[in-house]
């Protein structure tokens, strides 16, 4: 937003609220890439993130550490059974258990396999099939194959996320890995629900609000949230589209437009940091 990452788009709009006297707790948050990077900085600084482009990538990366290694694998597509099974056989996958001994390991994957299990009615090689067309008789053929890979290399494959990219979580927690989504990681390291529940409000931001993504998953994780904690959330946008009651029944309080109407010109900071100050002046008690 801004241009900026999400610490320090975050840090603009808690600065905003400050001046006016409240106290502020600032959560960066990122789903991966650049994003990712700027959150992670703050939640562990020795540890190491890598961007794994493909599957040598990722293997070459496994590597023994006394650091924590991140492995940022939302930019690549699934991986097909066969060239995965045939990478990560039961010999590669222990050799690698071995290197890396102790180290923590946690895969970050898009959002929509951080919690699918591999085989199964519900699982990512049945989701993947019915994409592509597939035959029955070939997903069928698919799970059994996948079954027996997952037990050589010593995994579930019924266990949440291991069915993200088309069973790299599976080879992950074969290593003694996690499976998460960056924007899970952010919010569990940051212990957002116990935050929230000691705020008076929730403020997030984002580049654009507009009925069909309402924000993205960053705004509507975070509104899931702060329902819980039975707490209002307010969005900062570049630009919002949506209308009063659109908002409400997306959760969110309300929102603020950065600049008025439709364009392409991104917000400057300055722009930023003064839609915040009225934001925090609005929001006083």
């Amino acid at each position: 937003m801004a241009g900026l990452g999400p610490r320090s788009a975050s840090e603009v709009i808690a600065t905003a609220f400050a001046e006016q006297g409240a106290q502020v707790a600032v959560i960066p948050l990122g789903s991966g890439g650049d994003a990712l990077a700027d959150a992670l900085s703050t939640i562990d600084s020795a540890a190491e993130l890598v961007v794994a482009s493909d599957m040598d990538a990722l293997l070459g990366s496994l590597v023994a550490g006394e650091s924590p290694l991140y492995l940022d694998l939302t930019g690549l597509a699934p991986v097909p059974l066969a060239e995965l099974v045939a990478a990560a056989t039961p010999e590669v996958v222990g050799r690698l258990r071995r290197e890396i001994g102790g180290r923590p390991v946690a895969a970050v994957v898009p959002d929509d396999g951080a919690d699918a299990p591999l085989t199964g009615l519900s699982g990512m090689l049945a989701e993947l099939g019915r994409r592509r067309g597939a035959e029955l008789s070939e997903t069928i053929s698919e799970d059994t194959r996948a079954e027996k890979w997952a037990a050589a290399i010593g995994t579930d494959p019924l266990a949440p996320g291991a069915g993200a990219l088309g069973g790299l979580g599976a080879m992950v927690q074969a290593l003694g890995g996690t499976v998460t989504s960056g924007l899970e990681l952010c919010l569990s390291a940051y212990r957002a629900p116990e935050v929230m529940a000691r705020a008076d409000v929730v403020v997030t931001g984002t580049a654009q609000l507009d009925f069909h993504a309402v924000g993205g998953p960053v705004v509507k994780r975070l509104a899931q949230l702060a329902e819980g904690a039975l707490r209002p959330i307010v969005v900062i946008a570049g630009r919002t589209f949506v209308s009063a009651r659109e908002l409400r029944l997306a959760g969110i309080e309300a929102a603020y437009a950065v600049l008025p109407g439709a364009g392409d010109d991104v917000p400057s900071v300055e722009q930023l940091a003064a839609a915040a100050q009225q934001v925090a002046t609005t929001w006083r008690w």
